[in-house]
């Protein structure tokens, strides 16, 4: 966790005293141009990481790494803010607040953000369903009047079961930000694409012909750990936004 004071403001932990005098200012004391205090980091997020968006080419990326005592854990250019999002990993264990203050004194620096984590939140493919079952009659007179043909939608949610037969021929493009980690979460990603798009004689969602983009930006491990990051949300969104959509859905 983070060094906090009564306050909520982080505070870095004191540099050693050494003989030698540094080149540059200690990497763990506060810019010379920042100004107010180090704001607390308030909700679950990987304790070594901060996301860093950067107006900049890849060599302003090696001089940030290098002064403040960084790795590069990934980059990328990131079309829908024309920016590139580099993730820092901090290896000598600073909190993540420090690093994101000195970061945000820089002048290449667009902003910088704890890599927080997220979670899917309640059973879609019970509750939901179930719900959107009662109100089946309504919904059924809505596609007399419009059925989403040609309409493009991006679902950003768990991975997707794209072999149910409501869903044969309606996913269009596909994506996954958790491509190193095993799919063990579908049904909520699954249940949402239903309800949007998709189809057979014993189901409609409300969009029948809509075309679906999916992209997996949320799963869990077997044991229940959430593998859910503010980076595969943001590396979705900038997806969904290349393959021109008309509506984004993150449930």
């Amino acid at each position: 966790g983070n060094n906090s004071n009564s306050e909520g403001a982080c505070k870095a932990p004191e540099k050693e005293a050494t003989s030698k005098t540094p080149d540059v200012a200690p990497i763990n004391n506060k810019p010379k141009n920042f100004k107010g205090p180090i704001q607390a980091i308030h909700g679950a997020h990987v304790p070594d990481e901060v996301l860093v968006t950067i107006n900049a080419d890849g060599g302003v990326v090696a001089r940030l790494a290098s002064e403040y005592g960084l790795t590069v854990r990934s980059q990328k250019a990131l079309s829908l803010l024309g920016s590139i999002l580099v993730k820092f990993g901090i290896p000598d264990g600073r909190p993540v607040a420090v690093v994101r203050a000195q970061l945000l004194a820089e002048q290449d620096v667009l902003g910088a953000e704890p890599n927080h984590i997220y979670e899917l939140n309640g059973d879609a493919n019970k509750a939901v369903i179930k719900r959107f079952s009662q109100t089946a009659a309504e919904i059924n007179k809505a596609h007399k009047l419009a059925s989403g043909r040609a309409v493009k939608v991006a679902v950003i949610d768990s991975g997707v079961d794209e072999d149910h037969p409501a869903l044969l021929g309606a996913i269009r493009g596909k994506f996954d930000a958790l491509d190193k980690a095993p799919v063990n979460e579908t049904a909520h990603g699954t249940a949402v694409a239903l309800l949007i798009g998709g189809g057979d004689d014993s189901f409609k969602g409300a969009a029948p012909e809509a075309e679906l983009y999916v992209a997996r930006a949320f799963d869990t491990t077997k044991e229940g750990a959430h593998l859910n990051s503010a980076e595969a949300i943001l590396s979705s969104l900038d997806w969904a936004f290349q393959q021109n959509v008309d509506i984004i859905n993150m449930s």
